[in-house]
């Protein structure tokens, strides 16, 4: 069972865990939700004016080491936005189950839908310095 931590403001992390439970109950994933709680997968409320409470959560999944996702938009955008990755680690989840192989392998990257700049500039970098050699 997968366990998703949602972390922010308490008013808005404890709607977005009662929709999102909602939501894997109406998809019947094996899942549960809990609110200001580390889990294997995290959520961080993303806001348009950063407050002290959201950068606190923020230091301490950065300072604790524990990846998260960061939501911004409306409520209903960070739901759908929260859903979105729920159902693609879940789909993940699964196909390492069935194929253990996989699951010491990277995630190969999307170049064309990447927004990396430091993963574009050192690509291009590479390009040039070896264009440089040749």
């Amino acid at each position: 069972m997968l366990s998703i931590g949602v972390f922010g403001e308490a008013k808005q992390a404890t709607r977005l865990a009662s929709n999102l439970s909602d939501a894997i109950e109406s998809h019947q994933w094996a899942a549960n939700v809990r609110v200001n709680d580390p889990c294997d997968l995290n959520f961080l409320i993303g806001l348009s004016s950063l407050t002290s409470e959201n950068q606190d959560w923020r230091t301490h999944l950065v300072s604790a080491g524990l990846p998260f996702h960061v939501l911004y938009g409306l409520p209903d955008e960070c739901l759908n936005q929260a859903i979105g990755v729920i159902d693609w680690q879940l789909e993940k989840d699964d196909v390492i189950a069935r194929k253990p192989m996989l699951a010491g392998k990277p995630w190969v990257w999307l170049c064309d839908k990447c927004s990396d700049p430091v993963c574009e500039h050192r690509l291009l970098s590479d390009l040039i310095a070896a264009r440089a050699r040749t």
